[in-house]
């Protein structure tokens, strides 16, 4: 019961999980349909996503408004190592 809750997240719509066919699809359109740079810049984001375990909300901002850089160096987010 808790994964079916889980897999459908606070909208009720169900999440499936991220798999490495699905990524190579994502990759065939992009490669269709963007530039040789965007598609390199979409893949190695998508590979560090789905290989370091990541949620979407640890790779993004939630607006333009939201991002603090303040608080990314803070973090260590912006390139540097905390502390």
């Amino acid at each position: 019961m808790k994964r079916e809750e889980a897999l459908k997240g606070g909208s009720g719509r169900e999440r499936l999980p991220m798999t490495p066919p699905i990524l190579c699809l994502m990759k065939g359109v992009w490669e269709k349909e963007s530039r040789q740079q965007e598609t390199i810049m979409l893949w190695a984001a998508v590979c560090l996503g789905f290989f370091g375990f990541l949620r979407s909300g640890e790779m993004t901002v939630p607006s333009d408004t939201g991002y603090d850089p303040a608080v990314a160096e803070r973090s260590g987010a912006a390139g540097e190592a905390p502390g």
